[in-house]
């Protein structure tokens, strides 16, 4: 079923492109812990996170990427989530995380003009019982810290972008703060 990678795809180039860091002037973080009660999750975040929807077509299936992120001006954080339909939530879950974590690097050349990337790790877990995978990706003058984790038929999709030179706990806080509700 090749409409489902494609899927899992391009709506990881959206997210990937959402969370790109713009500000000259980053300004020292906060955390708070923010509750999704759409996207039935909590996590902490470097101040108040932004909501973006979109809608997005794959083949005949209409997908909603929802997408809460903070832009601090070297280094952005988000999570999004997507609700699949029952025949791509029935694919393998091991498979696809896989595809999103090979996905990412391939999925970020085609929507970064000009940039180069390169899928630096990617590690199969779990998370509170479901599947997930944990993957790093260099974007040229970016890199990506991410983890996608499979909740029945919803994905979520953590990350952190960053300038290379940025050396911080966020991806730790973000992943660790994560929780489901």
């Amino acid at each position: 079923m090749r409409a489902p990678s494609r899927v899992v795809l391009c709506l990881l180039a959206l997210s990937l492109l959402l969370g790109a860091c713009a500000n000259d002037e980053p300004e020292a973080p906060a955390y708070k812990t923010f509750t999704s009660d759409e996207g039935k999750f909590s996590a902490q975040f470097p101040g108040t996170p932004k909501r973006e929807a979109r809608t997005e077509t794959a083949g005949d299936i209409k997908l909603n990427l929802v997408h809460y992120s903070v832009d601090n001006g070297n280094e952005a954080v988000s999570v999004s989530f997507i609700d699949y339909p029952d025949a791509v939530a029935a694919q393998d879950p091991k498979a696809l995380l896989n595809e999103v974590a090979d996905g990412a690097a391939s999925a970020a050349d085609g929507n970064v003009k000009g940039a180069n990337s390169e899928l630096k790790s990617k590690t199969p877990t779990t998370f509170q019982g479901h599947e997930a995978i944990d993957f790093e990706v260099d974007i040229e003058k970016r890199k990506l810290a991410a983890r996608a984790v499979l909740v029945g038929t919803r994905m979520y999709l953590m990350q952190v972008v960053s300038e290379p030179e940025v050396e911080s706990t966020t991806y730790e806080k973000l992943t660790s703060s994560f929780k489901l509700i």
